[in-house]
């Protein structure tokens, strides 16, 4: 029977949503998928699983390898004289020029921003796609318009706030010290342990945050109806992320029908568009991680935009309406890709 093997560093709470995107396609084909990992954790989740050392040895010519983010360098050799299937999906923030050598023996490398398509390609690379992700177990909901009399009700998902704050927690504090108005109520959801650079942010703005009456912070974990519910109630997301913001908190907001606040960069403005689905807002180049610029947003912009929003209660309905626009072309594109590999 031919196999799929995702090779993948999440272990925790399961797969990532483009692996399970892939896990499930391949189930539906009835190819028989294992995981692989980087790194033993607890797990949490029902799966088969082949240990790295294991793969070189059970692997045959027509199976798959898909791995994400990372890949098992010290194997990939072995790998690839049994078969010629292998892929990686990858975040440009993980992507390192001198691994190019391995990178090659990689059919398809696939790729989430025009940014890292062009890097990759500058590099020297040829086996390099284009390919926007989608979310496995969310389906598109209904629009819930807000209603002339009603606050707005607004979201900032910053997770664990991620290398170097790239969530950009900062400027969410930022907004709400400068916002002084109360037609607004504003959610700060973060994962209860925190890198240390956003720590430090919350740290150092924790208590003028839990004074305004307008901000609750919520680190509680959620199940996935309890999720998607959760995003849904609110009205505007937040995503002012400095770099490879192209991710959840944007795909789970357009799928929610929630309009986005984003910075009008690569990858953040190739799936939210500009006064059609959300606000892509002028940001800053203030440094770069391998080759990737890194962004920021100027206070007053920030602001200015985020007002031009909350004040216009028929253009945020208008934005969820239009939330789903391009959605139905994306997901069709990204299965008929993988379909053609898992053929």
């Amino acid at each position: 029977m031919k196999k799929i093997i995702l090779y993948t560093p999440w272990m925790d709470q399961g797969l990532s949503y483009d692996a399970k995107c892939i896990y499930d396609l391949a189930e539906k084909k009835h190819i028989d998928v294992y995981i692989s990992y980087r790194t033993k954790r607890k797990i949490e989740w029902n799966c088969k699983f082949i240990q790295v050392k294991d793969i070189a040895k059970q692997i045959s010519f027509d199976d798959i390898i898909f791995c994400f983010e990372v890949f098992p360098e010290k194997e990939l050799s072995n790998i690839s004289l049994k078969t010629s299937n292998i892929y990686l999906m990858i975040n440009y923030e993980y992507y390192e020029p001198k691994k190019i050598k391995l990178y090659s023996l990689f059919k398809t490398i696939y790729v989430k921003s025009r940014v890292a398509y062009k890097g990759c390609l500058d590099d020297g690379l040829k086996n390099i796609k284009y390919l926007q992700w989608i979310l496995s177990d969310f389906s598109i909901s209904d629009e819930r318009l807000i209603q002339q009399d009603e606050r707005v009700r607004v979201l900032f998902n910053g997770g664990t706030g991620g290398y170097l704050d790239r969530r950009n927690l900062e400027s969410i504090v930022k907004l709400i010290e400068n916002y002084k108005d109360r037609d607004v109520l504003f959610t700060i959801k973060l994962n209860s342990k925190l890198r240390r650079w956003t720590k430090r942010v919350y740290k150092q703005y924790f208590k003028n945050l839990t004074n305004d009456s307008r901000v609750e912070i919520i680190t509680d974990t959620f199940g996935r109806d309890e999720y998607k519910s959760f995003i849904k109630s609110y009205d505007i997301n937040l995503a002012p992320s400095k770099f490879e913001g192209y991710g959840l908190t944007l795909l789970e907001s357009l799928y929610c029908r929630v309009p986005t606040i984003t910075l009008d960069a690569s990858p953040m403005n190739e799936i939210i568009k500009h006064n059609e689905n959300g606000l892509c807002i002028p940001c800053l180049k203030i440094d770069q991680i391998n080759n990737q610029p890194i962004y920021q947003v100027e206070e007053k912009v920030f602001l200015d935009n985020f007002t031009l929003l909350v004040k216009n209660k028929e253009l945020i309905n208008q934005f969820k309406k239009n939330s789903s626009l391009y959605l139905g072309a994306l997901i069709k594109t990204f299965k008929n890709d993988i379909e053609d590999v898992l053929a």
